[in-house]
This record gives structure tokens, C-alpha cells and sequence, in this order.
């Protein structure tokens, strides 16, 4: 690479982009290498998250100089993030063909395979890279995500803090760690490293934090105080965690909770005492509220620390939040939500939410045996759901069964018995294979044995609504 293109990529490790683009202006100037000039626009296009245009910038570059490995590394990164991982993994293939003793494309080929649910090959691929390149600490990382999926907790802490070593305070490092005690009840310290996530890169971050500070002290601080509570990350969350609001009450002179539109119905009923605002949706909102934008407040924090404030363990959980609704039963009736909500343009939201979902046609045993006493609950944009409508609809059923854990968290705190279907890679609150929780005393969870295992799931909660039939017409 010539003077002037080490510089521009110097400049752009730095973030310093305008400088960057000057760099490589002036290298196309003096008649530099075009595959190489086309390539580091790209990469310029990839820090601006602006993968499709990327994409084809590698491909004009891969045009100019077809066996050039770098290409085909940069060709299958930006694919990955369009959510296109069969091409990804075509072009890590690619490269590795022409460089076999490079660690990075295996560890991007694992993680092609993970996303597309190849899980032999995914961990097959983290093996190699780490044989490769023992001390890259996101190939620690990247293993341990794989671990962590596979069920293997103490394997996944090991490497989520191997990564930790090797870079100091490697932020998805902390948050996988935290992720992986929480699941093992490890709380005390879990809840503590779960808070490293507001040092995740935006637009990874909470969507909403941009720097302004958070409370980090005790409860005990924050006694007599305006207290804000920021929502984040998606309804059921905030549904979940809702449940802290009453004793955030008993400290605090007031409480104003930060909530989705589609939730602040539902809110204003549990809360009549709270002042309930409306957050920006993600994609209005691309600067930070000012705080004359903001309800007035002494301290802020999210409903997601609180479990961290009020050093809640697997015993010390508070009981859900309640919702005032008036339960008129349809006798007998059985609700089914059968899978999660994608999300527009979140290809990696959307890969993870087809690992938690089932079709129509998956869920028609179900359905077949709880007879004509079953009612959908399936909304496929969930930005469209009225949760208060929702909330009154589930209040009058007997039984919920759903894989979608926004509904779970609903009918949980609706007190409705509720049958929760878990994929194998469950979140940290559900518990490794357990049948129960403590966070909802009216659930019960059918597991899945293994990653895809919803034939073995569809066949128990069968199973268990024959039983079930049986047992109330003795």
C-alpha cells in the first residue's frame, strides 16, 4: 500500500473520516492502485454504516483485482450486515482459499453459519480461528457467544473473560459475561456487569443514550428525588421491569417512566401516580434529547438497572406489576402467539427472532388439540399492537401459550397460566432448561432439548393440553 493510502487508512482507524476521504482523493490524484482507492471508500462507507453502497465499492474493486483476499473479507463483511450470510459465507470461503492460516475469515465464516443456523459448522469454524489466532479477543468472544448458545455456561464464562484479558474491558466481552451469570444465577455480579452496556458502541447502545449521565449510586440516593426511568430494548423488557416501579415509589418524590406509544395505555392504567412520556421512535431520533425536552428530573436511570439498584437475587424478586383490568373469562379459552415480531432493516434482530418463532403450519398440533377454544394472539408488527387491547383480551382467557416472550411477559403479569415454548439459546431470565421461574408464578416453560428442537416442544405441549382436557372433565 502506497504512503498516501497508509495514511488514509490511518485516518480512518482514527475515525478522522473527512481526513480519510482527503487522503484517498488525493491517491487517486497521483494514479494510485484503483482497486485500492475503490476498496478504501468502502471501507469509509462501512464505517458510516451505509453497507449497500459498500458492498458494491468492493465489487468494483474485486472487478480490478479478482484474487485479492482483503476483498473478498470486506465483500462478505458488508453482505453479513445486509443480512445476506449464504453470499457472506461465499466470499469467506473465497478467502480463506487464499489465505488458509488467517484467523479472521474462519471467525467470519462462524459466524455466517451461526446466523443461518449451521451450528456444527459455526463451532467447527470458532475452533479454527482460535487455533489460528489464540490471542484476537474476539475469537474469544465470538466462541463464547457459541458456547453460551450451545448450553455450555462455564465454557462461555471462561472465554467472555479470556477476552477480557486480552483487551482490556472489551465491552461485549463484559456484557457476555454478564449475560452468561445472569443465566447461572449469579446475580450480584451479573447485574453489575449487565451496566456495561451503556458503553456499548452506539448504534448498539440503548438507542436513546448519547452521554447524558445516568445514576449510578444507591437507592438509598435517591430518597425524595424526581426520578426518570428510561425504557430500552423492547416490550417485553418493559413489561418485565415495570414491576420496580411501585418500589422506586417508596423512595423517590416522583416517578416519570420513559415508554414505547404502543405500551403508555397500559402504563397510565398500572401507573396513576407516574408521569408517563413518550419516547422518539429509533429512527426520529438522531441527537440527544435535551433535558428541556425532558420532563424535569433530579436523576435518571432505566427500568433495566433497577433489579442492579435494589440488589434484587433469584429470591428477592418483587412480584409483577399489576394491571387494574377487569377479567370478564371466556370459559375454556386458549390464546396462541406463535412467533415474535421482525423488525425492519435489523437483519440480525431478524435471524435471531427466526430462531424463536414457528409458522403456522409448525403450531397446527397445537391448535388441533385445543379444539374451537382457541383465539390467535399473533400480530406480526407488533409496532401496530395495542397493548392495553391486548391486555384485555389475554385477561379473559384460561391459558396462553406462546414462544413470543413479549406476550409471556403480558400474560405473566396478567397472573393467566401461561405455557411459554423456549428456543434451546433462551435469554439469561429463563434459566437454563428449568420448567419454571420465578419472575411469574402462573408460567410454565417447555424447553427446547436442543437448538430447532420445536417438534420435541409442539409434541410436550400437546401432551400436556390432552392431560390438561382430561383432567377438567374429571
Amino acid at each position: 500500500m502506497t504512503p498516501l493510502l497508509e495514511l488514509a487508512m490511518i485516518r480512518l482507524k482514527d475515525g478522522e473520516i473527512e481526513l480519510a476521504e482527503d487522503a484517498i482523493d488525493a491517491a487517486e490524484r497521483d494514479g494510485e492502485p484503483p482497486a485500492l482507492v475503490e476498496q478504501l471508500r468502502g471501507r469509509i462507507q462501512m464505517r458510516q454504516r451505509r453497507w449497500l453502497d459498500a458492498f458494491d465499492r468492493f465489487q468494483k474493486s474485486l472487478a480490478m483485482e479478482p484474487d485479492d483476499f482483503n476483498t473478498h473479507l470486506l465483500l462478505g463483511m458488508a453482505a453479513y450486515e445486509l443480512g445476506h450470510f449464504n453470499l457472506a459465507a461465499e466470499h469467506y470461503n473465497e478467502c480463506i482459499l487464499r489465505q488458509p492460516g488467517w484467523g479472521k475469515p474462519w471467525l467470519k465464516l462462524g459466524a455466517s453459519h451461526a446466523m443461518m443456523e449451521r451450528h456444527a459448522d459455526a463451532l467447527a469454524c470458532f475452533e479454527r480461528a482460535l487455533r489460528l489466532t489464540p490471542d484476537d479477543p474476539e475469537v474469544h468472544q465470538s466462541y463464547a457467544m457459541m458456547l453460551y448458545c450451545l448450553g455450555d455456561n462455564q465454557g462461555a464464562l471462561h472465554h467472555y473473560r479470556k477476552c477480557q484479558e486480552l483487551e482490556k474491558d472489551n465491552v461485549f466481552g463484559v456484557m457476555g459475561e454478564a449475560a452468561t451469570l445472569l443465566r447461572l444465577g449469579q446475580w450480584e455480579l451479573g447485574w453489575d456487569r449487565f451496566e456495561a452496556r451503556w458503553h456499548l458502541p452506539t448504534p448498539v447502545a440503548p438507542w436513546w443514550y448519547r452521554g447524558q449521565p445516568l445514576y449510578t449510586g444507591t437507592i438509598s440516593g435517591l430518597r425524595g428525588k424526581r426520578v426518570l426511568l428510561r425504557s430500552e430494548q423492547g416490550y417485553g423488557d418493559s413489561i418485565h421491569f415495570a414491576r420496580y416501579v411501585p418500589l422506586l415509589r417508596e423512595v423517590a418524590a416522583h416517578v416519570i417512566i420513559e415508554t414505547m406509544g404502543e405500551l403508555k395505555p397500559l402504563f397510565d392504567l398500572a401507573f396513576p401516580y407516574a408521569e408517563i412520556f413518550v419516547a422518539p421512535k429509533m429512527e426520529e431520533q438522531v441527537r440527544p434529547l435535551h433535558d428541556s425536552q425532558l420532563p424535569p428530573y433530579d436523576e435518571q436511570t432505566s427500568l433495566m438497572s433497577l433489579p442492579l439498584l435494589f440488589g434484587t437475587t433469584p429470591d428477592t424478586i418483587p412480584p409483577p406489576v399489576h394491571f387494574p383490568i377487569r377479567q370478564f373469562k371466556w370459559k375454556g379459552q386458549t390464546g396462541i402467539c406463535w412467533a415474535g415480531g421482525p423488525r425492519r432493516d435489523e437483519p440480525m434482530a431478524n435471524a435471531v427472532d427466526r430462531r424463536r418463532s414457528m409458522t403456522r403450519e409448525q403450531i397446527q398440533p397445537i391448535w388441533d388439540a385445543c379444539g374451537r377454544n382457541v383465539v390467535s394472539l399473533q400480530q406480526d408488527d407488533l409496532q401496530s399492537r395495542h397493548w392495553l387491547d391486548t391486555a384485555n383480551t389475554v385477561s379473559m382467557l384460561d391459558l396462553v401459550i406462546t414462544v413470543d416472550t413479549a406476550m409471556a411477559h403480558l400474560a405473566g403479569s396478567l397472573g393467566i397460566e401461561t405455557w411459554l415454548m423456549n428456543r434451546f439459546d433462551a435469554c439469561w431470565r429463563w434459566f437454563p432448561q428449568a420448567d419454571t421461574t420465578p419472575w411469574y408464578p402462573s408460567m410454565r416453560i417447555f424447553n427446547q432439548r436442543w437448538l430447532g428442537d420445536w417438534d420435541g416442544v409442539i409434541r410436550n405441549v400437546v401432551k400436556e393440553l390432552r392431560a390438561r382436557e382430561k383432567a377438567s372433565a374429571n
